[in-house]
């Protein structure tokens, strides 16, 4: 995720976040008005991928940021057999 921008239209997005598809490296980039709908856009996104693509989000890798960590969004990901890997804050590399 990232943001903290100025508002450059007339809508009040200040965030996104950016799901990334590892082995096609297609990038879906939703926009944010706060961090705390991290979960609401990302369940939305999962249920877009099963349903379009007819496929499974099988990792989801993030950097430890607090909108990722709250146990309702943790209790999604191992209901939905997604298993979770932090990479270290700051590490780009981690992150590709």
């Amino acid at each position: 995720m990232f943001g903290g921008h100025h508002q450059l239209y007339q809508w009040n997005d200040k965030y996104y976040v950016s799901f990334i598809d590892d082995f096609t490296k297609f990038t879906w980039i939703c926009p944010l008005c706060y961090k705390s709908q991290v979960q609401l856009v990302f369940e939305k996104f999962y249920a877009f991928i099963k349903n379009h693509f007819k496929a499974n989000v099988k990792y989801f890798q993030f950097d430890g940021g607090g909108e990722y960590v709250s146990l309702k969004f943790k209790k999604f990901l191992a209901t939905n057999g997604i298993i979770h890997l932090v990479s270290c804050p700051y590490i780009l590399q981690q992150m590709e």
